[in-house]
């Protein structure tokens, strides 16, 4: 109703406030109506969001006339909110990644957050790197891990104080989980995180998970900053 009423902006953080996961129909009504009422900033948001949940629904409505995109454009692009309206390009994040030419920065604000992260109490929670390396090594793996690295380029690329919105293609591993509580608390920032079965809504140190998810995917992990 808020967003038949055209209130789209507030629909959509109802909807990611939701005590359940909502469905892929729901992020496609909201993003129809979203082009219906001419809000292609949170239309785009809600695409980014059916694209990452199935990307076939997209194709097919995307033919149908209702979306004026092309979903192989949206793989490089990335249509994020911020208070000044402004859009961003997308941040495809995978574990250990380099490729992008602001890794580097990436990569360094990392290093001093780390040191952050260990005054406030993180511990790596090592059982989590599949490595056969020493536990050093396996520390600064679990810190290169595409959720981590995502949730780094979105606080480089927002304004201060703004949420940072990722999209996983897996379950969050419990070091990860800990890791972003404590960076949201370290930041100031609001993280929302769509893992592969949940959403993890992480503020001030704490999840709206109640700790609560399954973890322990070993599949490629992949991410990206909304």
């Amino acid at each position: 109703m808020l967003a038949s009423s055209g209130y789209l902006e507030e629909a959509f953080e109802f909807i990611e406030n939701m005590p359940v996961e909502p469905s892929i129909d729901i992020w496609e009504t909201l993003m129809n109506l979203c082009r219906i009422h001419g809000n292609l900033e949170t239309g785009d948001l809600c695409a980014n969001i059916v694209a990452h949940l199935d990307p076939s629904r997209l194709n097919v409505e995307s033919k149908a006339g209702f979306v004026p995109a092309n979903p192989s454009d949206m793989q490089n692009k990335f249509s994020g909110q911020t208070p000044s309206g402004l859009r961003n390009e997308i941040q495809h994040c995978k574990a250990g990644d380099t490729s992008h030419s602001g890794s580097d920065k990436v990569y360094a604000n990392m290093k001093t957050l780390s040191a952050h992260m260990k005054e406030s109490g993180y511990i790596p929670e090592l059982k989590c790197a599949m490595h056969d390396v020493d536990d050093e090594s396996k520390a600064a793996i679990l810190l290169a891990h595409s959720e981590i690295l995502a949730c780094v380029a979105g606080i480089l690329r927002s304004p201060a104080r703004s949420q940072v919105r990722i999209l996983m293609n897996v379950r969050m591993c419990m070091d990860c989980h800990n890791a972003l509580k404590i960076i949201s608390k370290i930041v100031g920032r609001r993280i929302i995180a769509r893992a592969s079965k949940r959403f993890h809504q992480i503020e001030d140190g704490v999840c709206s998970c109640n700790d609560f998810y399954q973890s322990g995917s070993k599949g490629f992990r992949e991410c990206v900053v909304i």
